[in-house]
Formats: C-alpha cells, sequence, structure tokens
C-alpha cells in the first residue's frame, strides 16, 4: 500500500511537470510559428480554417462543437485557435487564449496534417488567382 502512495505521488508529479511543459512548449511554439507566418505581407484574403476535432457537449441538449486553428491573412499572416459551438440558428465562435492539455496534444499531434492542409488550399486559391489572371490577361490583349 505505501510503495502504491509512493508511486502514485510520483507519478502525479510527474504529470503535473509534463503539463506545464505542454502548456510552455504550446505557447512558444504558437509564438515561433506566427513569428515565421509575419513574413505573408498584409492582404484581404478570407481566413484559411482546419477542424482540429468535433465534440458534442453534454446536457439535455447536447451541441456540436468545434476546435478550429485557422490561418488569417489581416495585418501579418498568423494562426489562431478558436471554439465553434452549434448555437440556435447559427455557429458562434469565440478565440481560445489557453487551450486544454487534449486540445495542445491534439494539435502537436496534427501540426503536420494542419500545415499540408493550408499549403493546398493556398496552393489551390493561387491556382484560381492564376486562372483568373491568364482570363483577364488574354482579355485584356484582345480589348
Amino acid at each position: 500500500m505505501v510503495d502504491e502512495l509512493s508511486l502514485l505521488v510520483a507519478e502525479g508529479n510527474k504529470l503535473a511537470e509534463k503539463r506545464t511543459w505542454l502548456e510552455k512548449g504550446y505557447a512558444e511554439l504558437l509564438v515561433s510559428i506566427n513569428k515565421a507566418l509575419s513574413q505573408i505581407p498584409d492582404m484581404s484574403q478570407n481566413p484559411i480554417s482546419f477542424i482540429l476535432r468535433e465534440y458534442t457537449s453534454g446536457g439535455c441538449c447536447a451541441l456540436k462543437r468545434q476546435v478550429v486553428i485557422k490561418l488569417v491573412f489581416d495585418a501579418d499572416a498568423y494562426l489562431e485557435m478558436e471554439l465553434r459551438k452549434e448555437g440556435e440558428y447559427e455557429w458562434e465562435t469565440e478565440p481560445i487564449l489557453n487551450p486544454s492539455i487534449l486540445t495542445i496534444r491534439t494539435f502537436a499531434a496534427k501540426l503536420e496534417e494542419i500545415f499540408k492542409f493550408f499549403i493546398n488550399e493556398v496552393q489551390k486559391i493561387n491556382e484560381e488567382n492564376n486562372n483568373a489572371i491568364k482570363i483577364i490577361s488574354e482579355l485584356l490583349e484582345k480589348i
């Protein structure tokens, strides 16, 4: 019994240390990512959203929730995390400034997938822009 109690205390202390490290590490990583993304100039481009995880709230009126990572292009580009809540008529959003440990672990596990998704979406937009530029250029040459 005493051995188990000692082991539980030791494991609990490790848990506390790792939680603290995850919170600080996530914050530092987000600052570093946003510093790199700030090299993308300001533009009026709609944000690109990646659904990190979805769940349903408990209670009598179970509502959908989504944790979303957004690539925002206003000012300098940056990532932000938000919570989308299914409302009575539309989705409500609020920023997540201090994500849960579960959300941080999910973010870390899906980071490569997140960036691949954003790259793919930006490439699609670039291709659509190239197509529009081609059409406009051809029309300008004919006019």
